[in-house]
Protein backbone atom coordinates (compact mmCIF):
# COMPACT_ATOMS: atom_id res chain seq x y z
CA UNK A 1 0.00 0.00 0.00
CA UNK A 2 1.51 3.34 -0.97
CA UNK A 3 1.43 6.14 1.53
CA UNK A 4 3.49 8.57 3.46
CA UNK A 5 1.38 9.60 6.44
CA UNK A 6 1.45 6.38 8.43
CA UNK A 7 3.85 6.77 11.35
CA UNK A 8 6.46 4.05 11.67
CA UNK A 9 6.94 2.15 14.86
CA UNK A 10 9.14 -0.67 15.89
CA UNK A 11 10.15 -2.68 18.91
CA UNK A 12 12.47 -0.36 20.90
CA UNK A 13 14.90 -3.25 21.31
CA UNK A 14 15.11 -3.86 17.57
CA UNK A 15 18.56 -2.95 16.24
CA UNK A 16 18.11 -4.01 12.61
CA UNK A 17 19.40 -1.54 10.02
CA UNK A 18 16.58 0.75 9.01
CA UNK A 19 14.50 0.13 12.12
CA UNK A 20 13.17 2.94 14.26
CA UNK A 21 15.45 4.37 16.90
CA UNK A 22 14.36 3.68 20.49
CA UNK A 23 11.82 6.27 21.59
CA UNK A 24 11.41 7.57 18.02
CA UNK A 25 8.42 6.65 15.88
CA UNK A 26 10.08 7.70 12.63
CA UNK A 27 11.75 4.90 10.66
CA UNK A 28 15.45 5.08 9.89
CA UNK A 29 16.00 4.92 6.13
CA UNK A 30 19.10 3.44 4.51
CA UNK A 31 20.32 3.12 0.93
CA UNK A 32 21.23 -0.06 -0.84
CA UNK A 33 24.86 -1.10 -0.54
CA UNK A 34 24.79 -1.29 -4.37
CA UNK A 35 23.84 2.39 -4.64
CA UNK A 36 26.22 4.61 -6.57
CA UNK A 37 27.36 7.75 -4.79
CA UNK A 38 26.62 9.92 -7.83
CA UNK A 39 22.98 10.63 -6.93
CA UNK A 40 21.64 8.32 -9.62
CA UNK A 41 18.67 6.01 -9.39
CA UNK A 42 18.42 4.52 -5.94
CA UNK A 43 15.93 3.38 -3.37
CA UNK A 44 15.95 3.66 0.40
CA UNK A 45 14.51 1.06 2.75
CA UNK A 46 13.24 1.22 6.33
CA UNK A 47 11.95 -1.55 8.59
CA UNK A 48 8.65 -0.76 10.31
CA UNK A 49 7.02 -3.39 12.54
CA UNK A 50 6.45 -6.51 10.41
CA UNK A 51 6.81 -4.62 7.15
CA UNK A 52 9.34 -2.84 4.98
CA UNK A 53 9.04 0.61 3.45
CA UNK A 54 10.66 1.51 0.14
CA UNK A 55 11.05 5.01 -1.31
CA UNK A 56 12.88 6.96 -3.99
CA UNK A 57 16.05 8.38 -2.43
CA UNK A 58 15.69 11.57 -4.50
CA UNK A 59 12.10 12.18 -3.31
CA UNK A 60 12.30 11.50 0.42
CA UNK A 61 9.18 13.55 1.08
CA UNK A 62 7.23 11.64 -1.58
CA UNK A 63 5.18 8.45 -1.29
CA UNK A 64 6.61 5.10 -0.26
CA UNK A 65 5.67 1.47 -0.76
CA UNK A 66 4.75 -0.55 2.31
CA UNK A 67 5.22 -4.31 1.83
CA UNK A 68 4.95 -7.21 4.22
CA UNK A 69 8.07 -8.90 5.56
CA UNK A 70 7.38 -12.15 3.67
CA UNK A 71 7.00 -10.27 0.37
CA UNK A 72 10.24 -8.38 1.01
CA UNK A 73 12.13 -11.61 1.70
CA UNK A 74 10.75 -13.15 -1.51
CA UNK A 75 11.77 -10.05 -3.50
CA UNK A 76 15.32 -10.00 -2.09
CA UNK A 77 15.76 -13.73 -2.80
CA UNK A 78 14.53 -13.31 -6.37
CA UNK A 79 16.68 -10.23 -6.94
CA UNK A 80 19.77 -12.08 -5.69
CA UNK A 81 19.35 -15.04 -8.03
CA UNK A 82 21.71 -15.40 -10.95
CA UNK A 83 19.73 -14.39 -14.02
CA UNK A 84 22.33 -15.82 -16.40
Amino acid sequence: MPGNSEPGSSDPGNSEPGSSEPGNSEPVWFKSSYSAGDGGDCVEVAVADAAVRIRDSRRTDGPFLHVGAAEWVAFVRMAGQDQG
